[in-house]
């Protein structure tokens, strides 16, 4: 979402003072896990995120799972490069929290060809994929399975 468009729609009435709140609040947490992802081991990223959820969680303040899901796609939009998976599991471990339950990234791994592989990250919770496609679990063998730190 650009922020002609964020404008506009606070203008038009579709966007509160909350969503452009959260709205900000997914764009710096997917900024800095994008930078954790190019520049930091998937471990010391991930570190990173669970050090920096209350600031993250206090931040948004509170709002809906749906709500976050939208403002991650919303936010996305503006991501560059490749690899965008990872970095958006990682900024949504940060923003979702347990109320529905305890939620998972998952990171699995598929063959396209012999010799090849691709990746792909998820959100998981109560077994239902929440954010990365809800395809993902049965196309990639999961590698990596983090549950949500609370």
């Amino acid at each position: 979402m650009t922020l002609k468009a964020v404008v506009r729609g606070v203008f038009d009435g579709r966007l509160t003072a909350a969503d452009c709140r959260l709205l900000l609040c997914v764009r710096v947490t997917l900024a800095l896990a994008t930078a954790l992802v190019a520049r930091t081991s998937l471990p010391t990223a991930r570190r990173i995120i669970v050090a920096l959820r209350p600031a993250v969680l206090a931040s948004r303040g509170t709002v809906h799972e749906q709500r976050i899901l939208w403002a991650l796609t919303a936010a996305e939009r503006l991501s560059v490069g490749r690899g965008r998976c990872l970095a958006r599991a990682l900024a949504a471990d940060a923003l979702l929290d347990g109320a529905g339950g305890p939620h998972r990234l998952v990171i699995g791994v598929a063959t396209e060809a012999p010799g090849t592989l691709r990746s792909h990250a998820w959100i998981e919770r109560n077994g239902r994929v929440l954010l990365g496609g809800a395809q993902s679990a049965s196309q990639y063998v999961p590698v990596v399975d983090w549950v949500s730190v609370q």
